[in-house]
């Protein structure tokens, strides 16, 4: 265990876990404050039938299957591991800036 390599892309996977943790952040404001539904099917049937916490679960899983992934493309091919960690970062950034939006169009949280 302690002959391990280091971790290939650490500054893109925090990067990574920053928008990802935004995610879940952007998530909890649009259900409870502005009483909004998620979009995801998957995590709203995580949702439904497990409740919010598990959606936290389900998509840190997926942060860390996706930098198992970086790791193990990127010990073969240096310059597709970095490439997938990119794509990995913009593919959960366009959440977060796409509820931004609507958050900024929705104004002020109604209160109830």
């Amino acid at each position: 265990f302690l002959s391990l390599p280091p971790m290939r892309y650490p500054n893109p996977y925090v990067w990574l876990i920053l928008v990802s943790a935004l995610d879940i952040f952007l998530t909890i404001l649009v259900l409870y404050a502005w009483k909004g539904h998620e979009v995801n099917p998957i995590a709203a049937a995580i949702i439904a039938h497990m409740g919010f916490q598990w959606t936290v679960v389900f998509k840190f899983a997926l942060i860390v299957l996706v930098i198992i992934i970086c790791e193990v493309v990127g010990r073969r091919n240096d310059r597709t591991g970095w490439k997938l960690a990119m794509v990995g970062i913009m593919l959960s950034a366009f959440p977060v800036a796409y509820t931004f939006a609507l958050l900024f169009r929705a104004g002020p949280a109604p209160i109830d």
